[in-house]
């Protein structure tokens, strides 16, 4: 217990107080207006469903979680240097796009949120990562795999707002943005909202460096040095700068002007301070990407819960050489355990966690752990989450139907070859665990079972997402009730219903398509590039590329690498190849 304490006392130096203390303020407090747009939403997933119409499970595209962790003027200014707009930077990591809403303002890609308040912070949620895209299928697939490339994107974004500091032209314009994001609200001058909207019209980020007066910001910047013998003269010239940018600024007589100008001053400094923290804390994201052993996830993969324990955990330095795939959802209802591993039945806790690893922040508020462990966390969001998982069904095979005769010859295969493991039952449940060993990659068993004495990650995530639970807003009634977080030392098993729609293959994306996977392991792509624009219906999943044709940022899967092994799962692997494409037939339709 006692050791377990330690691990627990780690946790809390994830961010500073002054840190929680704003994201809880601009990204977790949710007003009235939004509590009745989740209300919405809820009542949209759970109203009555025919066979015609499907519930609309796009609603959640862009729910938050609460894991918003960077300026949206940052990720602009970001993707202006890389020669994008903001839609072509995220579509670089294998993001799906989407149209702008009233649920999406800013017209951002499945799976990224936007806080509310003042402030735009931008993030993810559960859709990021669980609904997929398959060329030439009709529509997105919710609750399948995507292919987010999540830890490229987190390892390009951090390092540049870490070095951001060094320029101070830059910060001062994306503290700028911040500043007119946030409409003057804690100014007191009438006119002030008015002001800043005019000017957040003409000064975007993302516009040509000729036509934003970036000389505001710095006259801002200037005035706000303490006892600064210029500031009047800084005001001065800012609102100089301003004026051309804004009619109700020249409306004002002069000494308005400057009042008005004063208090933006005053929000200047605190949207500074609160970049710099916001970009101190993401340095312990990038320390944690930067641990060794660590294994490249790429496209579709991602080490949560590892990421996840070395953040709430930084002197842990747990092995991040264990990436698995993004599970599908469908048949999740049906199950008692979660993940690959089969490793717990707590829901909520899980989803916190996992949002914890893609931006949330918690911080130590007091001494009990009972109730001392606050966070952005967005329990509302979470729970909607999860109870839209009932709904979601596998998708039907959207290609040619293979002959019919084929596909009977391929039932009987499946039942000899598969079904002793991956069928359901009547209730839609499958075994606990198995008691044959498949062979498949142990390193995602190996590191969760590890660990020094205690400090093994289960123990860890048993009591600290615990803790964070409790500290959370979560009710009693909606809290885990009889929360379990263990070790199996195995791979539970999942229905091969939809299965042509989760390619790549294995728990950790380590075999292209089907067709690999009924071969032998020896003779499986040992090393390969997948070009996610194809899809290849004959093989069931996506084309390898030559690596003489990979692009700037391919990623190549190298089955030697620690966590990343494509043996064992031989099951099937005997058949001749007519029985093996009758096999295949039967679960493109499965």
């Amino acid at each position: 217990m006692r050791a377990k304490a330690r691990g627990v006392g780690r946790f809390h130096r994830v961010a500073t107080t002054t840190l929680i203390a704003w994201l809880l303020l601009v990204g977790c407090k949710r007003d009235q207006a939004e509590k009745l747009g989740q209300d919405q939403v809820k009542a949209a997933i759970h109203s009555s469903v025919t066979a015609v119409e499907k519930p609309r499970l796009s609603q959640l595209y862009h729910l938050s979680e609460g894991s918003e962790f960077v300026p949206y003027c940052a990720l602009e200014l970001f993707a202006r240097e890389q020669g994008k707009d903001v839609d072509a930077y995220f579509q670089s990591y294998h993001l799906i796009p989407d149209t702008q809403s009233a649920a999406n303002p800013l017209g951002l890609p499945v799976g990224v949120t936007v806080s509310e308040g003042p402030i735009k912070l931008v993030g993810f949620n559960c859709a990021a990562c669980h609904v997929g895209q398959i060329p030439g299928a009709p529509s997105l697939i919710v609750g399948g795999p995507s292919n987010f490339d999540i830890r490229h994107f987190y390892d390009e974004l951090i390092p540049w707002l870490s070095d951001l500091k060094k320029h101070p032209k830059l910060v001062r314009r994306v503290v700028g943005c911040m500043l007119l994001g946030s409409k003057g609200e804690s100014s007191k001058q009438p006119a002030a909202e008015e002001v800043t909207q005019e000017l957040a019209v003409s000064l975007e980020p993302s516009a040509d460096e000729s036509k934003v007066d970036s000389d505001l910001y710095t006259h801002l910047d200037e005035a706000s040095a303490p006892a600064s013998p210029d500031a009047a003269r800084e005001l001065e010239r800012a609102a100089a700068s301003a004026g051309p940018h804004s009619k109700t600024l020249q409306a004002l007589p002069k000494r308005e002007q400057l009042d008005l100008l004063k208090a933006l001053v005053a929000d200047f400094v605190l949207q500074k301070k609160l970049l710099n923290a916001r970009i101190k804390a993401l340095e312990t994201v990038r320390a944690v990407g930067a641990l060794e052993p660590t294994t490249e996830p790429g496209p579709g993969r991602v080490d949560a819960f590892m990421t996840a324990l070395n953040l709430m955990n930084p002197t842990a330095k747990l092995p991040m050489n264990s990436p698995v795939s993004f599970p599908h959802l469908w048949g999740v209802a049906h199950l008692t355990w979660r993940h690959w591993d089969n490793n717990t039945n707590a829901s909520l806790q899980r989803n916190m966690g996992q949002a914890i690893g893609v931006g949330a922040v918690t911080v130590e508020v007091g001494k009990d752990l009972a109730t001392s462990i606050a966070s952005t966390l967005n329990v509302p969001g979470l729970i909607t989450f999860e109870e839209s998982i009932p709904l979601i069904e596998p998708p039907s095979w959207p290609f040619t139907r293979s002959d019919a005769s084929l596909v009977a010859a391929g039932q009987k295969l499946y039942q000899g070859n598969c079904a002793r493991c991956h069928e359901p039952a009547q209730d839609g449940s499958l075994p606990d665990l198995l008691s044959e060993n498949p062979g498949t990659d142990r390193q995602r068993l190996e590191n969760f079972a590890g660990g020094q004495a205690g400090a093994k990650p289960i123990d860890l995530l048993r009591t600290q997402l615990a803790a964070v639970e409790r500290g959370s807003s979560a009710s009693a009634s909606q809290r885990d009730p009889n929360p379990v977080w263990r070790t199996t030392d195995q791979y539970g098993v999942r229905s091969l219903r939809g299965v042509w729609a989760t390619a790549p293959y294995l728990h950790n994306n380590s075999v292209p398509t089907l067709a690999d996977l009924l071969t032998q392991p020896a003779d499986r792509p040992k090393k390969f590039t997948l070009d996610y624009s194809r899809y290849d219906p004959e093989r069931v999943g996506f084309p390898v590329v030559a690596p003489a044709v990979k692009g700037k940022k391919s990623f190549e899967l190298d089955t030697a690498v620690a966590g990343n092994g494509n043996g064992g799962h031989e099951y099937g692997t005997g058949l001749n190849a007519g029985e093996k494409a009758s096999l295949l037939a039967y679960l493109k339709q499965l």
